[in-house]
């Protein structure tokens, strides 16, 4: 620690003289360090993480380039490239939504239930398109997707009303396999009935049962 022999003044960065009076400074090794207070670098942990989700990233892009280029060379007649740089991605991203604490836990589902629905599509399309993707594994999405609107809305009681924008919504989506079978896309179109109808059921059952606060919430949502 510096000190002005002159007027006593403590200086304590690495000037050589004085500030004040322009005096020579001393080092005085009575006088103690000052305690400063290090804040820990809170967002080293997640600059770290979010380089590694980029180099993640940059590897998916360069071996998705590689596979499909060998996949094409090797005239292989099931496109495996494109079934393993989906699954890649579908991991990848559910790895930065499980890890990124600003995601909530309803986006979190949504995005699970569909990236895997999209991955299947994607499967059954890239082995030869027999349909089973479209016969189960999308009505199926449908069921679990309305299993969690009616565990969330248990667990969220209180706010349970805001829910219902997402049961007509999953409404919209129940349509999709709907439209399937008039495509003639659907073989089995039971499960996928069902799936819309219980959609239907829960709209009607939570406007039915939370009477006048659900009628609201579709007032305050629509400008009704």
């Amino acid at each position: 620690m510096n000190k002005c022999l002159r007027c006593g003044v403590i200086v304590l960065d690495q000037t050589e003289v004085c500030p004040l009076c322009k005096g020579v400074l001393d080092t005085d090794e009575s006088i103690p360090e000052p305690q400063i207070n290090i804040y820990p670098d809170i967002y080293r942990k997640e600059r770290l993480w979010y380089f590694l989700l980029r180099v993640f990233s940059a590897i998916w892009v360069i071996g998705t380039i590689v596979m499909v280029f060998t996949n094409y060379q090797t005239e292989h007649k099931i496109w495996w490239s494109v079934i393993a740089s989906g699954s890649y991605l579908y991991v990848l991203r559910m790895v930065r939504l499980l890890t990124d604490t600003r995601v909530g836990y309803l986006r979190r589902i949504f995005s699970a239930v569909f990236g895997a629905m999209l991955l299947n599509v994607l499967i059954d399309y890239c082995t030869g398109f027999y349909g089973w993707s479209l016969d189960y594994i999308l009505p199926s999405s449908l069921f679990v997707i309305n299993f969690a609107l009616i565990l969330l809305m248990i667990i969220n009681h209180r706010n349970w009303q805001s829910y219902m924008i997402l049961q007509i919504f999953s409404i919209f989506i129940g349509c999709i396999p709907i439209l399937f079978i008039y495509l003639g896309l659907v073989h089995h179109p039971l499960l996928s009935e069902i799936a819309f109808l219980s959609s239907v059921v829960l709209f009607l059952g939570t406007l039915i049962v939370g009477g006048s606060a659900a009628r609201n919430e579709l007032k305050r949502r629509f400008y009704i």
